[in-house]
């Protein structure tokens, strides 16, 4: 049994309770709700807030509409807030259409499933939450769904009503070219009480026929009416996405009998099928034998034949074989023969080479001992030169250093006659001194002046000139 679609709006207390509301599963065996739209709680303020993803946010400010937010996080101010959230996901709209009279007047029930979405223009979720509505919608969808069901089940007799469900038919066996299965099926139905017998008639059609031509007048049907819904729910925002007739329910009585006809057609074709099954498997049998037969005797015969032919073939494999032996011999013979010379050259060769290495590297060496004599011989005439040089020229600047130090002696030589008395007085009075100092020294002489005299004269000389 279809479940029955009931759009809704439904109040939460938060924004993050939308997606579970949105998500919960439906507890009612009878009725499925489904939300469009949430309407937020306004109670507190903040300074920022979280739209969920998979909904638009219609905002108002002291409750007058101005924006729609996608989601994610938001600035608002305290006076901002969010009024409704509309759902972008695509919806499953379940409906059972019962009492849908057919051609014949027997009463079906039939489960049809709408497929559409709010669109994402914000125009058109606007125009959806203020012009349409949940409960608007869900009143014209059943609507439009009676309709159209309706319309198209009273094109259809109860034996075909089932050419409305948008499934594969079961492939059936084939047939003769002048059976037809739903005209055999017809035929047994048993007419019900005030029914016209006329109406039952099928027509003649192939069944490859009769399928195609339902398949596309319930395209074609089912095209118009979802073009015809769109048009008119352009203008409240909302798009239909497909229209598929999912079940079809007969009463019990007509279905038992449609069972009951096509169960004896079936068991009648299944008869059929085995008996000419078991005629196949007897053919099958005897033809299989027969060439069980007929294959030994070949066999036999091959055998025969292949026994003569081995014998030839061993003969001819036998000369062969010594023919071989003795064109390998000889193969052999030739090959040893041939490394042999092929050896003699190889090791001629080799000591050619190595002769001509050797007079090369002695020629090299003789060669790279006269470049290494020549090049010595040049280093040390360069060296003796250049020491030469350096002498030279040595001598050339210690003659100036001398010219220079006589012309400086000779100009400062009457300028320091003063400085060079200074300097030997003062020489005198150290050797004086440090005689005094010596006690170990005993001065003695000829001289008629004292000595000691002299020595206190000097001390006292040095004590006058700064020395002690």
């Amino acid at each position: 049994m279809t479940v029955k679609t009931s759009l809704v709006q439904v109040e939460i207390d938060s924004l993050t309770d939308a997606s579970r509301v949105c998500g919960q599963p439906n507890t009612n065996p009878y009725q499925r709700d489904v939300p469009l739209t949430l309407i937020p709680s306004n109670s507190g303020c903040s300074f920022y807030i979280a739209i969920p993803e998979g909904f638009h946010a219609l905002v108002s400010s002291f409750g007058k509409f101005v924006d729609i937010w996608k989601a994610g996080f938001h600035q608002v101010k305290p006076w901002v807030q969010v009024t409704t959230l509309v759902t972008q996901q695509y919806i499953v709209y379940d409906t059972p259409v019962k009492e849908c009279p057919t051609l014949d007047n027997v009463m079906v029930e039939v489960d049809v499933s709408v497929v559409f979405h709010i669109k994402d223009n914000d125009t058109d979720v606007f125009n959806f939450v203020y012009n349409m509505g949940p409960n608007k919608l869900d009143e014209m969808l059943m609507a439009f769904q009676q309709e159209t069901v309706r319309t198209m089940a009273r094109q259809k007799k109860y034996s075909n009503i089932y050419d409305l469900m948008d499934t594969e038919e079961l492939s059936l066996p084939e047939v003769a070219d002048d059976e037809d299965a739903a005209g055999v099926i017809a035929a047994e139905q048993v007419i019900m009480p005030g029914m016209n017998p006329q109406a039952i008639q099928m027509s003649p059609l192939k069944k490859e026929e009769k399928k195609a031509n339902n398949t596309d007048d319930l395209n074609e049907q089912l095209e118009n009416t979802k073009r015809s819904m769109n048009e008119k729910f352009e203008e409240f925002g909302v798009y239909v996405y497909s229209i598929t007739i999912t079940n079809v329910v007969l009463p019990a009585d007509f279905r038992n009998q449609m069972e009951s006809a096509t169960t004896f057609e079936s068991k009648n074709r299944c008869a059929a099928a085995q008996q000419e099954y078991n005629l196949l498997v007897i053919k099958d049998n005897e033809k299989r034998a027969q060439a069980e037969q007929r294959l030994s005797e070949e066999l036999k015969e091959m055998e025969s034949k292949n026994q003569q032919r081995l014998a030839g073939e061993a003969k001819l494999t036998s000369l062969y074989a010594a023919g071989t032996d003795a064109l390998v011999a000889d193969i052999e013979e030739k090959m040893n023969s041939d490394i042999r010379i092929i050896s003699t050259d190889s090791d001629l060769a080799v000591a050619k080479l190595e002769k001509a290495r050797d007079l090369e590297l002695a020629q090299i060496n003789a060669e790279t001992d006269a470049e290494r004599v020549r090049l010595n011989t040049e280093i040390d005439a360069f060296v003796h030169h250049e020491r030469a040089n350096a002498k030279e020229k040595c001598a050339s600047l210690n003659a100036e250093t001398l010219k220079l130090q006589a012309e400086a002696e000779a100009i400062a030589s009457s300028r320091l006659i003063s400085k060079r008395d200074y300097e030997a007085k003062m020489a005198q009075l150290r050797i004086l001194k440090n005689l005094a100092l010596n006690e170990q020294v005993s001065v003695s002489g000829t001289n008629k002046d004292s000595v000691m005299a002299q020595i206190v004269a000097s001390q006292n000389s040095a004590i006058a000139l700064g020395l002690k």
